[in-house]
This record gives C-alpha cells, sequence and structure tokens, in this order.
C-alpha cells in the first residue's frame, strides 16, 4: 500500500512503500513555527538515492569561474588601476552595465548619464551580477557570464528573459560605498536548492580558521594543539557576532557575522580528525536557507 502527501507549495513528496523506506534529510532545525516558504525538515523516499551527477556548468567561455560549479564566470576586460579598492560586503556599488542574451541581442542597460546603484549582498540583483561585481576593483571592466541558476532560472522573467537563459553582463564598476546593515534573513532560493541536494552552500578558509555553510547553520573549524581542552576554551554568542579565547591568550576570532544567528541555538564541540582535534563553533542561522557566502563581514 502506497500512502501519498503532496505538499503543494514546495512540490516535495512523502512517500511510504512497504517496509522499505528510505529517509532523505533536507537539513533544517525542527522549529515550532516553519514559515510557508521554507521546505519539510524531512522528506521519505522509497527509491535509493541515485548515484550523484557532476554539477559542473559548462559552455559559458573562458572566463575565470567564480562558483565551485563553473556557473558564474569572470572575463576581464580592462584591470583596474593599481591600488584599486574592491568593495566590501554590504557596500553600495554604482556600476555601468548592459545585459545580453548569448546571441548578443543587449536587453538591458544602465542609463547612459546615470550608473546604476545596488547594494550587495541584499537581494538587490542576480546572483550571478552580484558574485561578478563583489569579485571587481574600481576601474575594472569585465564581463559576467551567468548560467540560468544564478540569474532567472527556469521561470524567468516575463516577456523579457526566457526561461533557462544565460545572460552576459559587460560591467564597469564605478565607485562603492560603505552601506547600511544588510539584515540577510530572507530564503535564497539557490541556497534552498542546495540544501535539498545535500551539498554545501560554500566554504572557505581565514588566517585562523576555516569555515563551511549549509543552509541552516555556518561552521567553523579552528585547529587545537594536543595539549588543549575545554577548560582552555570559551566561545561568546550574540545575534551577530561571535567570540572565540584558545588557551587564555585572548581573543583568537571576536567578529561582527554577515547575518543573525540564534545564540540560544549555536554550540561548539571539539572534535577530532586523526590525530589533530579541532574545535567546531555552529552558528544557527536565523534565516534558514539565507546565503552568507562566509561568516565575517570584514573578512
Amino acid at each position: 500500500v502506497m500512502f501519498v502527501f503532496v505538499f503543494g507549495l514546495c512540490g516535495l513528496c512523502l512517500t511510504c512503500v512497504g517496509q522499505r523506506e528510505t529517509m532523505i534529510a533536507a537539513g533544517c532545525r525542527a522549529r515550532a513555527a516553519f514559515p510557508y516558504a521554507r521546505a519539510p525538515a524531512v522528506v521519505l523516499c522509497s527509491r535509493q538515492p541515485s548515484a550523484p551527477r557532476s554539477n559542473k556548468i559548462g559552455g559559458l567561455g573562458d572566463g575565470q569561474p567564480l562558483t565551485d560549479d563553473g556557473g558564474v564566470q569572470k572575463l576581464l576586460l580592462q584591470s583596474a588601476p593599481e591600488g584599486a579598492s574592491v568593495p566590501p560586503w554590504g557596500a553600495v556599488v554604482r556600476v555601468r552595465y548592459t545585459c545580453a542574451f548569448e546571441n548578443g541581442t543587449v536587453f538591458d542597460r544602465s542609463h547612459e548619464t546615470e550608473p546604476f546603484e545596488f547594494q550587495l549582498n541584499a537581494g538587490k540583483v542576480v546572483e550571478g551580477m552580484r558574485r561578478g561585481v563583489e569579485a571587481m576593483a574600481v576601474g575594472e571592466r569585465a564581463r559576467i557570464t551567468v548560467a540560468p541558476r544564478y540569474a532567472y532560472g527556469m521561470v524567468g522573467a516575463g516577456d523579457t528573459v526566457a526561461a533557462n537563459a544565460t545572460l552576459r553582463y559587460d560591467v564597469e564598476l564605478m565607485e562603492w560605498q560603505e552601506g547600511a546593515e544588510v539584515e540577510n534573513d530572507e530564503l535564497d532560493m539557490e541556497a534552498y536548492r542546495t540544501a535539498l541536494e545535500g551539498k554545501l552552500l560554500a566554504s572557505g578558509a581565514g588566517a585562523d580558521f576555516s569555515w563551511e555553510e549549509t543552509g541552516e547553520e555556518l561552521v567553523l573549524s579552528v585547529e587545537l594543539g594536543s595539549h588543549q581542552r575545554a577548560r582552555d576554551i570559551s566561545v561568546g554568542f550574540t545575534a551577530r557576532s561571535v567570540r572565540i579565547e584558545v588557551g587564555g591568550g585572548g581573543a583568537l576570532i571576536d567578529g561582527e557575522l554577515r547575518a543573525r544567528v540564534i545564540p540560544d541555538e549555536c554550540y561548539w564541540l571539539i572534535e577530532p580528525d586523526g590525530d589533530v582535534p579541532f574545535l567546531k563553533v555552529f552558528l544557527a542561522k536565523k534565516g534558514v536557507f539565507s546565503r552568507w557566502d562566509g561568516p565575517f563581514k570584514d573578512r
């Protein structure tokens, strides 16, 4: 007997067939209230998961990939002057741009005399353009090629952009300035899809730590000395910051976070990797399926 429950909003299903059930976790914390836009925490499926497929996106050109799958690529058209600055997280940028389809047809452009202004990391432009601009320095010109999943996806944009359209932005970064604090708690569909696939959203490293981001949390990893124990560690959380002290030598990490966390759901533990102990600090996102692309504003 098969029982099928369909969640119409998210297009997910719960299927049970006899005693053969395979549980696939979507990576969500259980919470008392779960907004409509978020997926159910667990999906059950009668079939075994298929073998993983390559997530590389090909055919976009010869630019520098800005994403792990190659879905956003940057081709340098004009170098920035020596010493030019790169806009930080949440900066307000001013750019001149044209946007075209793969066949070269231009369908959008900034005003000839007035550059286009928007805030990075605030959801104001498509993901691909945001990633391209934040990888530029003032005075630089570049062509940003954006695969559909980082643009308008399977939906498109009205009668202007068809579904599954690859876009090419020719962008010049004119200037940037500090922006207002970004409340980066909104649902990000790319983060949602990646979490359902059981993959990391992003990962990276700083001078004293490495990090990995999933749909619901961001994890900091700090290598410890073999002699260091839990008694040597102090970790403090607020809604917008984390402070880590190891060995009583002052703050190893003390930074303002790119988005809010739930302090009561943040925690830490010591986890060995072979013979090397690591401090793992788990930051519980206030906005599940939001996207940070790194833990700290100034790193």
